[in-house]
């Protein structure tokens, strides 16, 4: 199922985020599949849904016509975010440096604009945003625990595709399937996409999963270790040193780890020197083709 839950929709997600016209434009267009909506500085706001792009429609809805489209003007992109941002671009400066900021719901949003000094200055260089719309899945992960699941362990499994291919999602859903059958998972949750907590509460189903937020993930990944006694760790984007540092250390304690990477094929991964060495220590790896589309299962 594809679906985008109420705390995702209501007063507490994005649409909260958006001046009055755009929002009272945008709840008219399809929400259910929306995977993205890009707003420049005076240029046609673009929808992205999963098999579609068009523009937002200036009356409400969605239109294929540009001549049609809502466009932004630049003070609306200032009061964006401002409301995003709770109008202070310092206190958000570590989301900066990395081009992006989670929002209440799980979602992100991108930024582009004009750099001074290597940073942002002010909400008037901003001159593009991207919401990238975050969804539930719910039992996408199925297909995957005749393989993750064996003789009643948890096997190290690394999930793998290009951006936008439902990396997040499926690693979200595979969380709330081994929590539901009573796996200690421990969630090492440092962007907020994962389990999206607000208040406390996670407004996505991972369900009877540890969480912990904010932390840096080789961090998050070792206070969990040392806290929690997890069965298994869940952590989103390895990337750096450090991450497969963390990782290789949490193998060593016998948790496993399931965990996702940017990597375009199972090819391009034995060209990736770093990442290639840490996929070697993963029992399983599994690549995305689309969201919920995996494509192959194999053991590294």
């Amino acid at each position: 199922m594809y679906i985008l839950s109420d705390n995702q929709l209501n007063c507490q997600g994005y649409l909260s985020y958006l001046p009055l016209n755009l929002r009272k434009a945008l709840a008219q267009a399809p929400q259910d599949e929306l995977c993205e909506i890009r707003l420049r500085k005076n240029r046609p706001a673009v929808l992205v849904y999963r098999t579609a792009r068009c523009f937002l429609c200036a009356e409400g809805g969605i239109t294929q016509n540009p001549k049609e489209a809502y466009i932004p003007t630049a003070k609306e992109l200032v009061r964006v975010c401002e409301s995003v941002f709770e109008f202070s671009l310092y206190a958000h400066e570590d989301e900066l440096s990395q081009g992006y900021v989670t929002i209440r719901g799980g979602h992100r949003i991108g930024l582009c604009g004009e750099l001074r000094g290597g940073r942002l200055r002010s909400f008037s260089d901003i001159t593009a945003l991207n919401f990238r719309i975050a969804h539930e899945h719910i039992g996408i992960g199925e297909p995957l625990r005749k393989h993750i699941v064996k003789n009643g362990r948890v096997e190290s499994t690394l999930i793998i595709s290009p951006p936008m291919c439902g990396k997040t999602s499926l690693l979200r859903d595979i969380t709330r399937m081994l929590a539901a059958s009573g796996t200690k998972v421990g969630v090492c949750d440092c962007r907020g996409e994962i389990a999206a907590v607000y208040d406390g509460e996670p407004c996505m189903n991972v369900g009877d999963a540890d969480i912990l937020s904010g932390a840096a993930k080789a961090e998050g990944m070792n206070m969990l270790l040392r806290t929690m006694s997890p069965e298994v760790i869940v952590c989103d984007e390895l990337g750096g040193s450090e991450d497969f540092s963390a990782v290789s250390e949490i193998f060593g304690s016998g948790t496993a780890v399931i965990a996702t990477a940017h990597c375009a094929s199972r090819t391009v991964l034995e060209k990736r020197r770093n990442l290639s060495q840490i996929a070697a220590d993963f029992s399983l790896i599994v690549t995305l083709g689309g969201i919920g589309e995996i494509c192959e299962v194999y053991h590294a």
